[in-house]
């Protein structure tokens, strides 16, 4: 169960802007609503000046129609947004390094927003197995996680302290992790996770 709220939360960006689609489709189709509403009391009621009660009946009458245009607008472009999503970032695999900067195995995330990273077990299961590191005893069973978030992945700890550094492409640096603040990813990244090597490609 700590595992399954956890995983949510760290889908949290993907499933707050999913809800905020839908409560904008709803306000949308609202809107549509109320216009044809008003469209036909205005043409019904509104007998005494025939000129206000037309003008009356284009106003709601083009309200309503570009509302319209937006719902249906934003439900095509529903089925688009995830391939957008997956493809605006440049990192599409995880490639476990060995000591000696050999390949030991890769996983592919292309269409993900939420990555666990850790070990599995019988309560766990993660993303990113780490399993077979040499290292395995110092790592968590949900050690960190990656959220896909505005065109970029960030990295970001689920243990303080912190045992997770990243050495950046374009600087060769390595930066330790703090606290639970996320840190941007970049393709070529090394996350070093308990001294084993995860390069970005």
């Amino acid at each position: 169960m700590k595992a399954f709220l956890r995983r949510k939360r760290n889908n949290g960006v993907g499933f707050l802007i999913e809800e905020n689609k839908k409560r904008l489709q709803y306000l949308d189709g609202s809107i549509v609503t109320l216009a044809l509403v008003l469209c036909i009391i205005s043409y019904q009621y509104y007998i005494d000046d025939i000129v206000t009660k037309y003008i009356l009946v284009i106003v709601f009458a083009a309200i309503g129609l570009y509302y319209t245009s937006k719902f249906f607008k934003s439900n095509d472009q529903e089925s688009v947004t995830p391939a957008l999503t997956s493809d605006s970032s440049a990192i599409s695999a995880i490639i476990m390094l060995g000591e000696t900067g050999d390949f030991i195995k890769q996983w592919t995330i292309g269409g993900k927003t939420a990555i666990l990273i850790g070990k599995n077990t019988k309560n766990t299961e993660v993303d990113i197995d780490l399993n077979d590191s040499m290292y395995d005893a110092l790592i968590q069973d949900e050690h960190a996680v990656m959220n896909f978030a505005m065109g970029s992945w960030y990295l970001e700890g689920l243990h303080t302290p912190s045992s997770i550094s990243l050495k950046k492409a374009n600087d060769k640096m390595r930066y330790r992790l703090t606290g639970n603040r996320p840190c941007k990813l970049e393709p070529n990244d090394i996350v070093y996770i308990a001294n084993t090597r995860l390069l970005l490609k």
